[in-house]
């Protein structure tokens, strides 16, 4: 497992508390529905990352994957020279692996 994915673990916990606590205050009749709305919009963008399959790499974890520099493999990477690496916002830029 990744740091990546430990971090999307994490993340999905807490944006999954942060709903809940919206809608309570919600339902305790505060205007609270912009941030709800951005909250799980946000929530689940994690959630579809970490379960689409596959873990999802740093660029740092990418670049140590293909022995090259950071600034190298971020390039390579958003131009399709990298075998089996797709570009996936979540909402920092991560690299799929295939």
């Amino acid at each position: 497992m990744t740091a990546t994915t430990v971090a999307l673990r994490r993340a999905v916990a807490r944006l999954t508390d942060r709903v809940q606590d919206l809608e309570r205050r919600l339902d305790a009749g505060e205007d609270l529905w912009h941030e709800l709305a951005e909250a799980t919009a946000a929530l689940a963008q994690a959630v579809r990352a970490l379960h689409e399959g596959g873990d999802l790499l740093t660029t740092a974890e990418l670049a140590e994957k293909y022995h090259l520099g950071r600034k190298t493999a971020a390039r390579r990477g958003r131009a399709g020279e990298l075998p089996g690496i797709t570009p996936v916002r979540v909402p920092r830029l991560r690299w799929r692996s295939a």
